[in-house]
C-alpha cells in the first residue's frame, strides 16, 4: 500500500504544478497578498507567510481569483483519478467529500500555493520553505487517501454488512462456538446483553468446564487467514478490531433487528471498517 500512497503523492505534486501554471495563464489576480488575506479570513494560519505585506486590493477580486485557482486544482485532481481506473468508481464520491469537509483540502493548496510564489529567500530560510511544501504535499495526500478509503469502504462494507445480516455470508456455528463469541463480543462491551432479545447461549450448550479462549482464536484466525494482505495490512486490521467487526455483524443478523436498528449498526459498522482500512492503507 505504501506504493499506493506514494503514486497519489506524486500525482498531487504534479497536479500542483500543473495547476499553478495553468492559473498562471489567465489569473493575474491572484498574489501571494491575496492568498494570505484569504487565508487570515479563514482562521487558517501559516508561519511562512508571516511576512507578507497586508492585502489592500479588491476583495471581490480576491475571492474571484482565489476560486479560480481552486476551480482548476479540484478540476485537475477529478480528471487524474478518473483516469486511474480502480478510483474511476469512486470520483463523484471523493470529490464531494473534499470539497464538503470543511474545505480543508483547499487551505492546504492554498497554502502551499503562497509559499511556493515566495521568491527572494535567505539561504536559511530555503530548507524550511522545502520543507513545508513537502509536509503539505503529505497533507493533501492524506485528504485524498482519506477520501477514496472513505467512499470505497462506504460502498464495500455497506455490501459485505448487507451480505452478512441477509445471509448472503454465513457461517455454520456450532452451539459452543455462538456462545463464545458472544460472550468475547460482551466482554469486549461491544454488544449490550439487553438489546434486540440478546440471549447469550442461543443454543443451551454446556458451558461448565468450557474455554472460550482457544475457540475464539480460531474463530479470529480463520477470519484473518482469508485476507490477502500484506503482514503490515493485516498487523493494522488485528489492532482495529476488524474481525471482531464481522463476528459483531454475524451475532447481529440472528438478533432481533428494526430497520432503523439495522440502518444505525450498519452505519456503525462502516465508519469502524473505514478507520481500520485507512490505517492499514498508511502500510
Amino acid at each position: 500500500m505504501k506504493n499506493k500512497s506514494f503514486r497519489i503523492l506524486k500525482l498531487l505534486l504534479v497536479l500542483s504544478i500543473s495547476a499553478v501554471c495553468t492559473a498562471n495563464h489567465y489569473d493575474e489576480k491572484l498574489t501571494l497578498e491575496c492568498i494570505k488575506r484569504y487565508l487570515k479570513d479563514r482562521n487558517v494560519n501559516e508561519d511562512l507567510l508571516s511576512f507578507v505585506d497586508p492585502f489592500y486590493g479588491s476583495v471581490t477580486d480576491c475571492e474571484s481569483a482565489v476560486k479560480g485557482r481552486l476551480a482548476v486544482y479540484h478540476s485537475s485532481l477529478r480528471s487524474a483519478l478518473f483516469n486511474d481506473r480502480t478510483r474511476r468508481p469512486f470520483v463523484e464520491c471523493t470529490m464531494r467529500d473534499i470539497e464538503e469537509d470543511d474545505d480543508s483540502y483547499d487551505d492546504v493548496v492554498l497554502r502551499k500555493a503562497a509559499i511556493e510564489m515566495i521568491s527572494n529567500w535567505r539561504f536559511w530560510s530555503y530548507f524550511s520553505k522545502s520543507s513545508r511544501i513537502e509536509e503539505l504535499d503529505s497533507k493533501a495526500n492524506r485528504i485524498v487517501l482519506k477520501s477514496l478509503t472513505k467512499c470505497k469502504g462506504h460502498r464495500e462494507f455497506g455490501e459485505l454488512f448487507n451480505n452478512i445480516h441477509d445471509g448472503g455470508v454465513s457461517w455454520d456455528r456450532s452451539g459452543e462456538e455462538e456462545y463464545c463469541m458472544r460472550k468475547h463480543l460482551l466482554s469486549k462491551n461491544l454488544l449490550n446483553p439487553f438489546n434486540f432479545g440478546f440471549n447469550p447461549n442461543p443454543r443451551n450448550v454446556r458451558t461448565e468446564g468450557l474455554n472460550c479462549d482457544p475457540v475464539v482464536q480460531t474463530i479470529i484466525g480463520n477470519i484473518y487467514k482469508d485476507i490477502k494482505a500484506s503482514d503490515c495490512r493485516i498487523n493494522a486490521f488485528i489492532r482495529g478490531g476488524y474481525a471482531d467487526n464481522i463476528l459483531k455483524a454475524e451475532v447481529l443478523s440472528k438478533l432481533y433487528l428494526t430497520m432503523s436498528d439495522k440502518s444505525r449498526e450498519r452505519q456503525d459498522f462502516i465508519n469502524s471498517m473505514v478507520d481500520i482500512s485507512y490505517d492499514a492503507d498508511k502500510c
